[in-house]
């Protein structure tokens, strides 16, 4: 776990956050299914952060709400600037808060960016992809369903880190393979 002091307030939505002591947010933001909870909370536990469980996850409904969770993601954030780890829908919902909603990034890591995931939903993600300026390390398996590691990295251009794992699958459960990068990113 990183050596982070918290400062724990509730927002308006009931949702509890913490501030880390550099005065920066490290906001957790899971995949779009409820399967995803316990390994963002195993990732939690890693990195420490705070987690945003998505409103669908109690409700039963199978698609996350993204209008929703943008706002609740703003109101984590309070207005402050943040540092974000998302896997898949939530790396969508993150650039979507800073396009529509004026989120402030500092740096970021996604794991599984759901590019085709979000292009089938109408999402405009390689628009999103080609403006994103945040520092991120973007970490994706050589060919996950969502988008191959080749295909990402084109649209990416160089401008982020890329951290390349074998697979043709979009779990993400091998903590040891990426964690070192993650920590390294965040320091």
């Amino acid at each position: 776990m990183l050596g982070f002091c918290y400062c724990f307030r509730t927002t308006q939505n009931g949702v509890r956050t913490a501030t880390l002591s550099n005065m920066t947010k490290l906001l957790l933001l899971p995949g779009n299914s409820a399967g995803n909870r316990q390994s963002i909370e195993e990732i939690q536990n890693e990195i420490g952060g705070n987690i945003l469980y998505y409103t669908h996850w109690e409700t039963g409904e199978p698609m996350i709400d993204f209008q929703n969770e943008t706002s609740r993601l703003v109101d984590m954030a309070n207005g402050e600037p943040v540092i974000i780890f998302a896997k898949s829908a939530g790396t969508l919902l993150a650039m979507k808060a800073v396009r529509e909603a004026g989120l402030r990034v500092e740096k970021a890591v996604f794991l599984g960016t759901a590019v085709n995931w979000g292009i089938e939903r109408g999402i405009p993600v390689r628009a999103w992809l080609e403006d994103w300026r945040a520092p991120t390390l973007f970490v994706q398996n050589e060919n996950d369903p969502v988008i191959s590691a080749a295909e990402l990295a084109a649209i990416l251009d160089g401008r982020h880190t890329m951290l390349v794992l074998p697979g043709s699958h979009h779990d993400y459960n091998e903590l040891d393979q990426f964690l070192p990068q993650v920590r390294g990113m965040l320091g």
